[in-house]
């Protein structure tokens, strides 16, 4: 009997192991509802918790989350003001969503340190957990779900991560993943500068150095003239930004190497008190306007064309992005010619071109900062498609309505970072009807009337989610 207990137990371990393994297909949809409907639990439990303080604006992304993991998770449901009807979640007319705060003030503060902890602490578990399957469809030839897997850990859990970023194929730029499709673009960028004309240096006197009593070098080439107390290298570089800047320009818009011809004068000064002295003697700034400019990083005029600006202790990436910034603003101001300029678009294409150029946006002419205090962020603009995911994602984005009808006092930085989103993805995938939108506006017509001559939308609500989709698709 041993012996033939023995047998059968050896051969029934035969049959195990001649068994195929599971087919990962088979078992891809049972491993991701799992952690679909894990992952759901704890961005609902964070949603109730805040509803509960009365913060429903920090609750409601966390139900829509939710509800997008598992559409059955009642908690995300309900707190989205839905009601299950049969086997649907329907809306619930009774009790729509709460999207505002109605927390006590000085609660506010505690609350949102709080949450944010929570936050911080399911990301990190999220993360790992999202980590673990990815890496399970990477190993098991399911290519396609690991990469969503892996998209999903950047946008929610760890922007950080390099797995992500290497499962998603990213690649190092001075240390930072990006895209390889955003690095090609940023090396051609840079040799493109490199082969710039660097100008030919100047010996007279200019007219600056005269009135200011100071000593610049100077370059001037084909379209531009640019002086200031840098070495005679930093100013032939800085003309060779100013030219590729041009270049691009006239390239976004259709436009013929000989438009716009006409030099352009750049004073980049070092010191503030330098720029304050070169303001007080413009006879251009009207005497009211005199104390506002001065306290300025700089501006730009019109007649003759000229930018002048200072730098201060800001380091050299500061004075390329900010000439190549400030030319831009002078060719679009000759180009659209009428006034007040569209500020999304004044700002906005600056910074398509200082991203491809130099990927920065140090030089703002708004409020430009994300934090109570005031400080700046993103100057560097390998950061800004994350976080232009991350705003249209939660609803925190600017709409274009919104958007088309600020000034430019009024181009904070969300504003300013759709901007250029905007200008990107009409110039990447909508290039004709970008000239043709901006040449509406040119002729007078308003952002709803152009959009709907260009676009064949009926409302700046609808080119929006056209907007919304290239975000989610390509960021």
């Amino acid at each position: 009997m041993r012996t033939l207990s023995f047998v059968v137990c050896v051969a029934a371990a035969l049959c195990a192991l001649a068994e195929p393994p599971p087919d990962p297909k088979t078992e891809w949809p049972k491993k991701w509802s799992a952690l679909a409907k894990s992952a759901a639990k704890e961005h609902a439990a964070i949603g109730k918790w805040a509803t509960g303080k009365k913060l429903h604006n920090e609750a409601f992304p966390e139900y829509v989350r939710a509800a997008e993991l598992d559409p059955e998770n009642a908690d995300a449901e309900k707190g989205l003001g839905r009601k299950l009807e049969g086997a649907a979640w329907v809306a619930d007319p009774k009790t729509p969503p709460k999207k505002s705060s109605e927390a006590p003030g000085a609660d506010v503060p505690g609350i949102l340190e709080e949450i944010a902890k929570k936050r911080a602490a399911c990301a990190a578990k999220l993360a790992k957990d999202f980590t673990v399957l990815a890496e399970w469809a990477q190993k098991n030839g399911l290519k396609d779900e690991a990469i969503g897997v892996w998209q999903q850990v950047l946008d929610r859990y760890d922007t950080t991560s390099d797995k992500a970023h290497a499962g998603l194929g990213h690649v190092k730029d001075n240390g930072v993943w990006v895209p390889p499709a955003d690095l090609a673009k940023r090396e051609a960028g840079a040799k493109k500068i490199a082969n710039a004309p660097k100008g030919e240096p100047m010996k007279e006197r200019s007219e600056v150095e005269s009135a200011l009593g100071v000593s610049h070098a100077k370059r001037k080439s084909a379209h531009f003239f640019i002086e200031g107390p840098w070495t005679d290298a930093q100013i032939a570089e800085l003309v060779q930004v100013a030219e590729v800047s041009r270049d691009m320009f006239l390239e976004m818009f259709d436009q013929g190497p000989d438009q716009f011809a006409n030099p352009i004068h750049a004073t980049v000064l070092k010191e503030q008190e330098v720029y304050q002295r070169y303001v007080k003697s413009d006879p251009r700034i009207p005497e009211k306007d005199k104390k506002a400019y001065a306290s300025a990083s700089g501006y730009p005029v019109l007649s003759p064309l000229e930018f002048v600006g200072w730098s201060g202790d800001r380091e050299w990436d500061y004075v390329r992005d900010f000439v190549a910034h400030m030319a831009l603003h002078v060719l679009f101001c000759q180009y659209f010619n009428v006034f007040p300029y569209p500020s999304w678009l004044y700002e906005g294409i600056s910074y398509w071109v200082t991203d491809q150029l130099l990927h920065t946006a140090k030089n703002f002419c708004s409020g430009f900062s994300t934090s109570a205090g005031g400080a700046r962020d993103f100057e560097d603009m390998r950061a800004w498609k994350a976080e232009v995911k991350r705003l249209e994602r939660e609803r925190q984005d600017p709409d274009l309505t919104e958007l088309f009808a600020s000034d430019l006092s009024g181009m904070n930085m969300r504003r300013s970072m759709k901007a250029w989103s905007v200008v990107e993805w009409l110039m990447d995938e909508r290039k004709k009807d970008f000239i043709a939108f901006v040449g509406a506006l040119q002729g007078g017509s308003t952002p709803d009337e152009a959009a709907a001559k260009v676009f064949g939308v009926t409302t700046l609500g609808e080119l929006d989610v056209l907007w919304e989709k290239h975000v989610r698709e390509k960021y």
